[in-house]
Formats: C-alpha cells, sequence, structure tokens
C-alpha cells in the first residue's frame, strides 16, 4: 500500500511537469511564434483647417518601453513614422499587460470657429499602410493559443447649429471585423448621435464609450495571421460660428498570453505511461501469490 502511495505521488509529479512545462517561458513569447507589426500616422489623408487644432501619439510596446510618434496637424512632431516592432514579451494571462501597439487622439475647434476640417487617421495594417501585426507560427508541429485584448476610451462633443465629430476604431482579423465602437455627435437633428451603430439621445452634446475586448485563437504550425487596427477621428464645423468641438481618445492592444496546446499524440503516449505506472503495483502484488 505504501509502495502504492509512492509510484502514485511520482506519477502526479510527473503531471506537474507536464502542466508547468507548458508555462516554462511564462511572460516571454516562445520562439517559434514572430509578432511583427508597424502602426503608422497617415499623412496622406491628415486634413486640418480653420480653426481646428489636433493632435495625438502613437507607440509600440516592447517589454515596458514604448517607442512613440507624436503628430500635430498633418505632420509629424516627433519621433520615426511608422513605429515598427517585434512583440516579445505576453501578459502571462494577465489582461493589457504585455507587448502591443496603441496610441491616443485629441482635437479642439473653438466657440465661434470658422469654417473648419480636420481628419485624423492611425494604422496598422489599414489604407496606406500594408502592414498589419502578423503573427507567424514557425513550427512545423507545435500549435499555439494566443490570447489578446483592446482597451479604449473616447469621448466626442459637438455644439452649434451644424457640426458634427466622428470617433471610430475598428479591429479586424485576417480582413474579418472583431469589433467597431464609432461615437458620432451631431448637431444636425436629421442624423443626430450614434453610438456603436445605434442612435444616441440627442443631437449634438457629448457621447462617450470604453471598455476592454478580449479574443483568443489557436495558430496552426506553419501558418500566419494578420491583425489590423484602424482609428480615425474627423469632424467639421459648416457654418461660421459654430462650435464648439471636442475630441480625446486612447487605445492599446495587447498581447495576453501564449500557450503551447498539447498534441493529441502526446497526450495519449502519457495516458498510456500513467496507466502503466497505476497498473504495475497491482502485477506485481499478483505474481506473489
Amino acid at each position: 500500500m505504501t509502495r502504492s502511495i509512492s509510484q502514485l505521488s511520482f506519477v502526479l509529479y510527473l503531471v506537474a511537469l507536464v502542466i508547468l512545462g507548458q508555462h516554462a517561458r511564462a511572460g516571454l513569447i516562445p520562439g517559434d511564434l514572430d509578432f511583427t507589426g508597424s502602426y503608422f500616422f497617415d499623412t496622406l489623408d491628415a486634413d486640418q483647417t480653420g480653426d481646428a487644432v489636433q493632435s495625438g501619439t502613437l507607440f509600440g510596446r516592447v517589454s515596458g518601453v514604448d517607442t512613440t510618434v507624436g503628430y500635430t496637424g498633418t505632420s509629424v512632431s516627433s519621433g520615426s513614422n511608422p513605429v515598427f516592432e517585434t512583440l516579445l514579451e505576453h501578459g502571462d494571462g494577465v489582461a493589457q499587460d504585455g507587448d502591443g501597439f496603441g496610441g491616443t487622439a485629441s482635437v479642439t475647434v473653438p466657440s465661434s470657429a470658422a469654417l473648419s476640417d480636420f481628419f485624423a487617421d492611425t494604422d496598422l495594417g489599414e489604407d496606406n499602410q500594408p502592414i498589419p501585426l502578423v503573427i507567424t507560427n514557425n513550427s512545423l508541429t507545435q500549435p499555439y493559443q494566443i490570447w489578446m485584448s483592446l482597451s479604449y476610451d473616447h469621448t466626442v462633443s459637438a455644439a452649434g447649429s451644424n457640426s458634427f465629430i466622428i470617433s471610430d476604431l475598428e479591429l479586424k482579423r485576417d480582413g474579418g471585423a472583431l469589433i467597431d465602437r464609432e461615437l458620432i455627435s451631431d448637431t444636425d437633428p436629421l442624423f443626430g448621435n450614434q453610438k456603436n451603430g445605434n442612435p444616441f439621445p440627442g443631437a449634438g452634446g457629448t457621447v462617450s464609450d470604453s471598455g476592454l475586448f478580449s479574443f483568443s485563437f489557436t495558430l496552426a504550425p506553419s501558418t500566419q495571421t494578420g491583425i489590423t487596427l484602424d482609428y480615425t477621428m474627423f469632424g467639421r464645423v459648416l457654418n461660421a460660428g459654430d462650435g464648439p468641438i471636442t475630441g480625446t481618445a486612447s487605445h492599446f492592444l495587447s498581447v495576453d498570453n501564449v500557450v503551447a496546446v498539447p498534441e493529441p499524440s502526446s497526450l495519449l503516449l502519457f495516458g498510456m505511461f500513467l496507466a502503466g505506472c497505476l497498473r504495475r503495483p497491482a502485477s506485481r502484488f499478483r505474481g506473489r501469490v
């Protein structure tokens, strides 16, 4: 009986080793995987006229260090555009704690403004930027489960008789939409306000939204997938003397966890080994009778 308990303890120890082996490099993205992306401010589409003043940042975060690009108006004001990064760490199961890409944006158009337009666009693999966050599994045999999350917080507000502002954040994987968060504050009663595709009370005034969107997928051996992120803030004062307009936004796309998926053949072999260990004491006892 004592020997059986001892052998069972040894088997449980082996089980623990197998489980812990799946997390042996917790926090580090496995060497089989490559996470590479390029996030940029689209100067070709940017617009700022009249009394509008817009600015923002975009960044890539690797091992807790941000590489940042700043923009003002229609031009890059600091850093090297685009931000090109290879991500190295995941959050070990903690949302928003891994490497990733993000940005901020703000715009103001004062009261009694002249006719004004503004448009700011940051892209991770959309429009004029062809390089998304490409995730490649270079292993020939090992699949991986990948968890990611997108945090967002944006607010828009328009006043006057004929002005509007739109803030829109779109996340896609391989061209398929994962999430689209769009806010519209429009003082024209014919259009009015909207929040994520639904009418929102009023025509003008403050519309806001924030949240955390999490998703996961399995990446098979010798395959890759592309994550795209597109953020835009734009609007217009159509009548001189209208306003003010304000808008702020922030977002961050993070790699939250990466875990090797046990292969069915490996699980079968381990199960056969476990069954053999448990049956061995009984076989020895019968041999002594």
